[in-house]
């Protein structure tokens, strides 16, 4: 585990979240959080997150009106508690040395 947190801005694709945080979870190296920040969106990411079974911690925060992705990463900076931060895209999936 390194002193890492992760950032993830969601808009749509809760499917895609899915395949990105089993992806995370499978690195040699684990992050020690993942931020998601849901950016209003109209699918069931928390419900996702509730579901999902990693072994890293996960912090949701969700915006009640739309955060485009610059903003949405701010704000899970904000939220990060660890010294280094990485940001990722809900359509990216890193390798497993990533």
């Amino acid at each position: 585990v390194i002193n890492i947190s992760i950032i993830i801005p969601v808009f749509t694709g809760h499917e895609n979240l899915r395949n990105l945080l089993t992806a995370i979870n499978k690195q040699t190296l684990l992050p020690r959080e993942i931020v998601i920040v849901d950016s209003c969106s109209h699918t069931e990411v928390k419900e996702l997150i509730d579901n999902i079974h990693i072994e890293i911690p996960i912090h949701y925060h969700r915006e009640n009106k739309r955060a485009f992705p610059g903003r949405a990463r701010n704000i899970g900076v904000s939220i990060a508690k660890h010294e280094y931060i990485a940001f990722l895209d809900c359509r990216t999936i890193p390798s497993d040395n990533w």
